[in-house]
């Protein structure tokens, strides 16, 4: 007996789905609060130089659970532009504002740091407490938002350079040294990239002491999207631990981009059969989640908790006069690999000006069960 074509549609559906659950998509979601961020001064300090001419492309912020009941809002107040003469360097500040998980109310907690770059970065850790990185120093923090202690980045003689910024074959100023930081969960460390002269070093430090552990190691090259999993770093397609060799990491993936690491789970970007594709492996190369690719636009992992993982679709559409910008958020469970959760979000269209894309981040919570997403100058939470 034939089929009807809308009745085997339907059928061949049930067969492919009959094992999976239903994905809670946008249209079942509200926010459990959402806080305006322009309530901020400092925050909308932030917004209106980001929107005084010249237009440049500002680093976004970014978003981060500390402890369960406080959700850290990190951005820079300014950025060093195109400039002539090194005595034109100014300082500016990475601020951090704290905002309540609970009702989305802030904490009256704002902490800022001076510094002349744009590499700064707060790691949250275990504890509850927070390490920040900014300009050449380093700050541990409680819980409390009490600092513990603080200190300058370490010495490197063999991998520096005269100053961090220097004027370069075009005549302008850039900068010429990084100092750059990822947390390492299983290790309770953070590991330090201090990228110099097409080289760079590396450097575990203790989380509390924030005295060094191991290191340097060093590496021809250099990438900001180098990752950290257990007591190894992975750079492109190279993998190291404490014994300073480099090794190939994951065969498979020898021409792919790491840009995300969590709990020695590793988000890598990478070419099969001309198509772009994303996984998500171990540091031991097992494969936990592989994706297409989108025909236009950016993915890349957001947060991960446990056995879950956010993952950003981005997506820009320019117009003469608009621009239109969608992300979809979609979260993933990976003990079996499947989507729990998709949301889409499209901010208003901005006319008038070039257009990159609002300010977006997301975080999980450490029990996988909130999201925040940072979109624009509004802040959201969701239950998962």
């Amino acid at each position: 007996m034939k089929l009807p074509n809308k009745l085997l549609a339907v059928w061949m559906f049930f067969l492919s789905c009959s094992g999976c659950s239903a994905v809670r998509s946008e249209t079942q979601l509200k926010p459990v609060w959402t806080t305006d961020l322009l309530q901020n001064s400092l925050y909308a300090a932030r917004v209106e130089q980001e929107h005084k001419p010249p237009v440049r492309h500002w680093t976004s912020p970014e978003l981060a659970f500390v402890g369960s009941k406080t959700l850290a809002v990190s951005f820079d107040d300014d950025e060093q532009t195109l400039m002539t003469n090194l005595d034109q360097l100014r300082h500016f500040h990475f601020r951090t504002i704290f905002v309540n998980a609970e009702d989305g109310k802030f904490k009256n907690r704002d902490l800022s740091w001076a510094t002349i770059d744009g590499d700064s970065k707060l790691l949250p850790m275990r504890d509850g407490g927070f390490v920040v990185v900014a300009g050449e120093r380093l700050y541990r923090y409680s819980g409390d938002f009490k600092l513990i202690t603080h200190a300058s980045v370490p010495p490197d003689p063999g991998n520096d350079s005269d100053g961090e910024f220097g004027t370069d074959s075009t005549i302008y100023v850039s900068q010429l040294q990084h100092w750059l930081a990822k947390e390492d969960p299983a290790e309770e460390s953070i590991v330090l990239c201090h990228a110099a002269n097409d080289h760079a070093s590396y450097f575990w430090i203790d989380d509390e002491s924030l005295q060094i552990l191991n290191g340097p190691i060093t590496s021809e090259g250099w990438s900001y999207a180098f990752s950290v999993s257990g007591k190894s770093i992975i750079q492109g397609s190279l993998i190291v631990d404490h014994s300073g060799k480099w090794e190939p990491f994951c065969p498979k993936y020898k021409n792919g981009a790491p840009s995300f690491v969590s709990d020695n789970k590793v988000f890598i970007a990478y070419n099969q059969d001309k198509e772009v594709r994303y996984s998500l492996v171990t540091d031991g190369c097992k494969q936990l989640l592989d994706l297409p690719g989108g025909s236009s636009g950016t993915v890349d992992a957001r947060a991960a908790s446990g056995n879950r993982i956010a993952i950003s679709e981005s997506s820009l559409e320019n117009t003469p006069l608009a621009a239109t910008f969608t992300i979809n958020v979609r979260i993933w469970d990976l003990d079996p690999p499947r989507e729990v959760m998709k949301l889409s979000l499209t901010p208003k269209a901005e006319t008038g000006r070039v257009v990159m894309g609002p300010a977006f981040a997301a975080a999980l919570s450490s029990d996988g069960k909130l999201l925040a997403i940072l979109l624009g100058s509004k802040l959201m939470l969701y239950s998962i």
